[in-house]
């Protein structure tokens, strides 16, 4: 066995033996790392900081870009391994969660783009969302006169100067500080109210789920009379074509037609589910259009609605970190996993005078003891490949991976402060957390990209020993027809859900693997060290594996088995 494949194998063994790394004198960074954690790197950043981290399980830095200005909130690793990430700028929308300017970097730190969606009368807050075009969803406010609002309905007691509210706005960078407005959609166009006869949109909002009642003011009092719904997360679902924003104040997730053009978004007709701009679903709280009541009420202020994505378990279905500040039982956290009832033509299945389903949630996760798990703010859930969920309470900076059965197999807390990072043994204060997402070793975004992990973010006084094995249980030893001598490794075999293939000396090489007809069922060329491969969907049978070095000379193969769970 060669000896840097032995000295990998005896660590991840080790490990193995172990069970969990953990680290009682710590009080920030990796705390706590079980083998069953997925693999993959980490985008953070600080809501404090101007700095953007993407670290590795064990925290320790891959890449860092430095900016001028906190984000507001989110930062996305695009396909090309740049850093597209919002930035918080002066204006007079004062409230949680207002950005105003949007910069993108490349992977060594070179602003190539910067645009400013701010005036008096709009501004960007919270979330972007960048789609598979090139293009930005912006979740914009979008600021009503009193009299604006009183005009359509609102009740005049409930409205101070100004009442916000949403807009998203489709752009497409053009230049180095220029975009063009592909797309919009606006609230504004889409509200009922029962106040007053003789003014629009007049209606009980139980008859039009797919608009917003102007009235709403669920338990939020006077700091919702101006940021009216607070919406604070947007995602995009390219085989649906539709938006999904979680709406704070209204306790709901909404869903939303991306298909419809400019004019149809105004209307409720139109794109590809028929109903323009209106809302096709929506759920958390269904008291909010008149078919519920506060028994009925699920989501409590809860943050970050998205999509899992195709390939992951639970794929279709939608997952919410839940704030739960306000509900009955005690304000703690948990994350609900929820599968809309989706009809075939994009629209959601609603029965006269009942609330959208579903009645239950298909999955939801509670801390134990619940105190454990609490955010009054911010936050964020993402489905790993694994079947895992990393779960970030925003509030503290706490990071925890959860498998579906609830066992905790990774722990981090944010170790950057208002001043940079902390020392180790330091206990964290204002070191707040949007989300933290991971991004798969096999991720466009890191072919070609030297990966070598730094030092952890957080200042380390003693020696650190936290160590990641790259290599997944069941990898078989070096082939015994290896013609260059590159400690390659593939495993399991057989395999279920997924395959790895490593190579401990050179980071480059090309994979195919054929199936028994000789039809090739997966292909990948470009630079990497680990690389998994999402096999679950794959028929049971046999496969065929080769494996080349970048001149396309033949360095390994192997017969492989796909075998029932």
């Amino acid at each position: 066995m060669p000896g840097l494949f032995a000295q990998v194998l005896a660590l991840f063994v080790l490990s193995c033996l172990s069970a969990s790394l953990s680290w009682a004198q710590s009080t920030v960074g990796t705390l706590f790392y079980q083998s069953n954690t997925d693999t993959g790197y980490l985008l953070m950043a600080p809501s404090i900081s101007p700095q953007t981290w993407l670290i590795d399980n064990c925290g320790r830095e891959i890449n860092r870009w430095i900016s001028d200005a906190p984000p507001a909130l989110s930062a996305y690793l695009l396909p090309d391994g740049s850093l597209l990430r919002t930035a918080r700028i002066s204006n007079n929308f004062d409230a949680g969660g207002s950005g105003g300017r949007i910069d993108r970097y490349t992977w060594d730190g070179i602003l190539t783009w910067r645009y400013q969606y701010s005036s008096d009368t709009g501004h960007q807050h919270h979330d972007i969302e960048p789609l598979p075009n090139g293009n930005i969803l912006v979740l914009a406010w979008e600021k009503h006169t009193a009299a604006e609002a009183i005009a359509l309905g609102r009740n005049p007691a409930t409205v101070n100067d100004e009442l916000w509210s949403e807009k998203i706005v489709e752009l497409k960078p053009v230049g180095l500080n220029e975009a063009e407005y592909v797309w919009s959609w606006r609230l504004w166009d889409h509200l009922v109210q029962d106040q007053d006869p003789l003014k629009p949109n007049f209606g009980n909002p139980s008859d039009f789920p797919g608009q917003a009642d102007i009235n709403v003011l669920l338990f939020e009092g006077p700091d919702s009379y101006s940021d009216w719904t607070h919406a604070n997360g947007i995602d995009y679902n390219p085989k649906l074509d539709q938006i999904v924003l979680s709406v704070k104040n209204f306790h709901e997730l909404w869903i939303l037609d991306h298909s419809t053009t400019k004019a149809e978004a105004a209307t409720s007709t139109g794109g590809n589910a028929g109903r323009g701009g209106d809302l096709l679903y929506r759920w958390g709280n269904p008291q909010a259009y008149g078919r519920g009541t506060a028994a009925d009420q699920v989501f409590y202020q809860q943050h970050d609605a998205e999509w899992v994505p195709a390939g992951r378990p639970g794929a279709g279905n939608i997952t919410v970190f839940n704030n739960g500040k306000g509900r009955p039982e005690g304000e703690f956290a948990t994350i609900e996993e929820i599968q809309p009832p989706l009809e075939p033509g994009g629209t959601y299945t609603l029965a006269d005078a009942t609330a959208f389903g579903p009645d239950e949630v298909t999955w939801l996760y509670s801390a134990e003891p619940t105190s454990s798990l609490v955010s009054k703010n911010l936050s964020g859930a993402q489905r790993q490949p694994n079947g895992n969920t990393l779960i970030c309470a925003g509030a503290t900076g706490k990071v925890v991976e959860v498998t579906a059965e609830g066992e905790t197999t990774w722990q981090y807390v944010c170790p950057v402060g208002p001043g940079g990072p902390i020392s180790q043994g330091s206990l964290a204060s204002n070191n707040q957390l949007f989300r933290l997402q991971r991004y798969p070793i096999d991720h466009p975004a890191f072919d070609g990209k030297v990966l070598t992990p730094g030092e952890p973010v957080q200042i380390e006084t003693d020696p650190f020993d936290c160590i990641i094995s790259p290599v997944p249980v069941g990898l078989e030893e070096p082939p015994t027809n290896l013609v260059n001598d590159l400690h390659l490794s593939w495993g399991p075999n057989p395999f279920q859900s997924e395959f790895w293939v490593f190579c401990a000396s050179d980071p480059i090489f090309q994979v195919e693997i054929q199936n028994a007809t000789g039809q090739t069922v997966f292909q990948k060329n470009g630079s990497t060290q680990a690389l998994r491969i999402d096999t679950q969907y794959w028929p049971v049978g046999y496969y065929f594996l080769s494996v080349r070095s970048q001149s396309g000379e033949l360095t390994g193969r192997a017969s492989l088995i796909k075998s029932n769970p």
